[in-house]
């Protein structure tokens, strides 16, 4: 059963999520002031080079739930043999990537009253990379359904 499309989406959801550690989520810069925020999921950095100022406050919690998400994506390949198990699993992942995103969005808020509250900054690739783990997870729990259904079924033929 691990060679079942389910097991692409799961795999491919923890590849997300260890992706989105090392990619800068959130961006924001001032030209004429030379400030930049940028949010990763270790840290947020905000720099003011005309008063040689730097600030980072940690983000790490971010870090910690994707690590959440990716080895809960990975566990649950290895539970095809109990795919209601299964199923519960890629629900509370749904859930724990949902929380990332929010609070992702929570770090961003932040960042955005450093400076200039009036100017929005910019979204790196690491943000848009939730909204499709959570269309993999998705697609894993309906694939990860439709196999239980057709098991069902065949045990009701017997």
């Amino acid at each position: 059963m691990i060679e079942r499309i389910q097991t692409v989406y799961l795999f491919l959801i923890a590849v997300l999520m260890v992706t989105y550690c090392f990619l800068p989520i959130w961006e924001k810069s001032d030209k004429k002031t030379n400030e930049k925020v940028i949010l990763t999921a270790i840290s947020l950095d905000y720099s003011k080079p005309s008063e040689n100022k730097k600030t980072s406050s940690t983000t790490i919690y971010l870090v910690i739930l994707a690590g959440v998400a990716a080895v809960n994506a990975l566990y649950s390949i290895f539970l095809y043999k109990n795919r209601l198990l299964q199923i519960k699993f890629v629900l509370t992942n749904t859930f724990v990537i949902c929380s990332v995103l929010a609070m992702s969005v929570f770090a961003n808020m932040q960042g955005e009253k450093l400076f200039s509250p009036n100017e929005a900054g910019t979204y790196g690739i690491a943000f848009y990379l939730l909204p499709v783990a959570i269309l993999f997870n998705f697609l894993a729990r309906k694939a990860i359904k439709s196999d239980e259904d057709l098991v069902r079924s065949a045990d009701r033929l017997r």
